[in-house]
């Protein structure tokens, strides 16, 4: 439950507002590799389902591979 309200939530701040099963795979699969990669960065896990710092890193981070830009 709290993975598709994070996808939710990931959507709306792309505006994404049209629905695309392809993409949500894509997103999800993002949002996966980024809590790793946070989560490894912060030698612990984060909590993504409330506003902060670690939502914001997270949020950014799908952006940026969702445009190829990630390196």
């Amino acid at each position: 439950m709290a993975e598709n309200t994070l996808l939710a939530a990931v959507r709306n701040y792309l505006s994404v507002t049209w629905a695309d099963a392809a993409l949500d795979t894509k997103l999800t699969g993002i949002i996966q590799r980024g809590q790793a990669y946070l989560d490894g960065i912060a030698g612990k896990a984060q909590d993504y389902t409330i506003e902060g710092q670690a939502r914001t890193l997270l949020f950014d981070y799908v952006r940026y591979y969702r445009s190829n830009a990630g390196n």
